[in-house]
């Protein structure tokens, strides 16, 4: 018992050593948890999140921005077929859909309510 609680200490000392060195990139907390990431390319990448919240990057994840979507489901998955055109599905069926990297979101009509966890398109 004593040669758990001293795994359990020991490991929580070493966590809270480590994670010092992690600090908030902008936006500074937008307040979802993440539910997916993908890059265009090295320095363009795409997050999904909780209410509707789609993030984007151009300088390789250095700084984010937070693009107005017009959804408030969360978003489960995204897929970059380029820079411009991003793909990003959700719960209740949502899709939506840029076709000028992110500064407008339009949806998309699945034809279902069932939440939509992943996207993949073959081009």
């Amino acid at each position: 018992m004593k040669k758990n609680i001293l795994f359990i200490i020991s490991f929580l000392a070493f966590y809270a050593a480590n994670a010092q060195g992690w600090q908030w990139l902008n936006p500074k907390s937008q307040g979802n948890t993440l539910s997916r990431v993908k890059f265009v390319n090295t320095s363009i990448g795409y997050a999904t999140s909780w209410g509707g919240t789609i993030l984007k990057t151009i300088n390789s994840g250095a700084d984010w921005t937070i693009q107005s979507t017009g959804s408030t489901n969360k978003m489960n998955s995204i897929c970059c077929i380029d820079a411009n055109t991003v793909y990003a599905v959700g719960l209740s069926g949502k899709i939506i859909k840029t076709t000028n990297g992110g500064n407008d979101w339009v949806t998309q009509n699945s034809g279902t309510l069932y939440d939509l966890n992943s996207i993949f398109l073959s081009i």
